[in-house]
């Protein structure tokens, strides 16, 4: 990571969470409130994918509660924002 400042490129962005990329220091920005985190994109693909496989497994065992028990999907009315 480079001590100049970097020229970031906002990938995404939902109000919480923000992904960007700087060239100069080929590294990922990702911001969850007021939590950075500068990643390299091997570490990124590989941390996205970990997300994934969790989301994934949540979403199963979220629907296997029944729909009395659904609760937590992204949007969803009940979660704090």
């Amino acid at each position: 990571m480079s001590k100049t400042a970097c020229h970031i490129r906002n990938l995404a962005n939902d109000g919480l969470c923000r992904v960007d990329y700087c060239q100069d220091c080929t590294c990922f920005h990702l911001k969850v409130g007021y939590t950075s985190l500068q990643i390299r994109p091997d570490a990124f693909l590989r941390l996205c994918g970990t997300m994934n496989t969790a989301l994934a497994r949540y979403r199963r065992l979220n629907d296997s509660q029944g729909p009395q028990k659904k609760r937590g999907y992204i949007n969803d009315p009940g979660l704090p924002h």
